[in-house]
């Protein structure tokens, strides 16, 4: 949402202009979750510069606007936190050259953002959210680089959402951020000592049905895509 964003859904890929610190964000309001897990595919568009500045947030066990679990995903740090009668607090963060090393062993650095031809430029990637009692755990490219607990367990369940954001303090960059294969799984308990996965019917990509999928001041019911 907001004067400088636009959401665009085709051919099974959600696509989100933006500029400046313009927050615009999705959110799956079907249901409730409780421990669940959110995986896409994402691929960075840098349209006419500021990949550095590029924000991807995730929201979780949303409650309302001051009251959530949040994911933050910049060019070079992970940060896991929670938003409580408004005010933000960081639970942990990697960055720099341990997220680096965190992605691969051989890397000093790593832009996840990056558009460029290195290695250690992603551009396009996996993201994995997993969250079962009070942790949360941030999986790239199937790598995990970050587990957070919040030992006061402040939120039980609550809806999802993602962001995507500038924080450039200008409007001088447009950008995108392209989203697929976005797939919402419940876990559930199989026995005392282990969750299953039980699949939500996946909300974008390829054929899949779309389930209340709210983007902007849009509703997407049930339906086929693509």
């Amino acid at each position: 949402q907001g004067f400088y964003s636009s959401w665009g859904l085709a051919n099974g890929t959600l696509s989100a202009h933006f500029r400046n610190r313009d927050d615009t964000s999705a959110f799956y309001d079907a249901e409730r979750l409780s421990d669940f897990s959110i995986a896409q595919h994402v691929k960075f568009v840098d349209i006419d510069g500021g990949e550095q500045n590029a924000q991807l947030f995730y929201y979780l066990r949303y409650q309302d606007d001051k009251n959530y679990y949040r994911v933050e995903i910049q060019n070079q740090a992970v940060i896991v936190g929670k938003m409580e009668a408004g005010i933000f607090t960081e639970i942990k963060r990697i960055s720099g050259s341990a997220l680096a090393q965190a992605y691969d062993s051989a890397f000093t650095s790593l832009r996840i953002f990056g558009t460029g031809t290195a290695a250690r430029d992603l551009g396009e990637f996996d993201i994995a959210i997993r969250v079962v009692g009070s942790v949360v755990e941030v999986s790239i490219d199937g790598k995990k680089v970050l587990v957070a607990k919040d030992t006061a367990g402040t939120f039980a369940e609550g809806n999802i959402g993602f962001a995507v954001a500038m924080d450039n303090g200008t409007a001088s960059f447009l950008n995108s951020m392209q989203f697929d294969d976005v797939t919402i799984s419940r876990y559930v308990l199989a026995n005392q000592a282990s969750y299953a996965y039980e699949l939500i019917t996946p909300a974008i990509g390829g054929n899949a049905a779309i389930y209340r999928f709210s983007l902007a001041n849009q509703t997407f019911t049930s339906g086929i895509d693509g």
